[in-house]
Formats: C-alpha cells, structure tokens, sequence
C-alpha cells in the first residue's frame, strides 16, 4: 500500500514521533514528541453512548485541558506534516 500511494501521490515530509496513550473513563490521551517540532497533547473525548451533545463534549474536552494547563493561545489545528513543512 505505501509503495501504491508513493507512486500516486509522492512523499511530501515523514513525520518522526513517540507517542504514549493514556485512557481514562470518557478520554484517549495521546502524549507524542515530534522530531523538530516538540512535545504536544491531543485530548479525545468519547460519548459511547451518544447521550451528550456537543457543548457537553467540547466541556469534558475543556475539563481536560484546563486540568492539563494548556491555554487557549497554545492549540493549535495543523497536523505535525504542515507544521514540519511550514518550518521548511
């Protein structure tokens, strides 16, 4: 399959991380650090049984970043491939 997609669409950057996860009741936590780039969190907030709406969910996923101390000038919304080629 790489080598299909390689063919197909070429390789534009590789991205070089350690990831930890970590599961809580409600939550998946990944903990990656990214060659070049650093240390970051991703926060993943489950409803599995479809009974929250979203201002009940993006709470939960504010909960979490409140616990973990990150401010709202800290998030970012690109993935490591973008930040990794912006750096370029």
């Amino acid at each position: 399959l790489k080598e299909i997609l390689t063919a197909q669409f070429g390789v534009l950057t590789i991205v070089h991380k350690i990831r930890k996860i970590y599961f809580t009741d409600d939550a998946k936590c990944h903990l990656d650090e990214v060659e070049g780039l650093g240390f970051f969190i991703e926060v993943e907030v489950f409803d599995y049984h479809a009974s929250s709406f979203s201002v009940e969910l993006r709470q939960r996923c504010a909960d979490y970043r409140h616990y973990f101390g990150i401010e709202e000038d800290q998030l970012i919304s690109q993935s490591y491939s973008d930040l990794i080629l912006a750096k370029v």
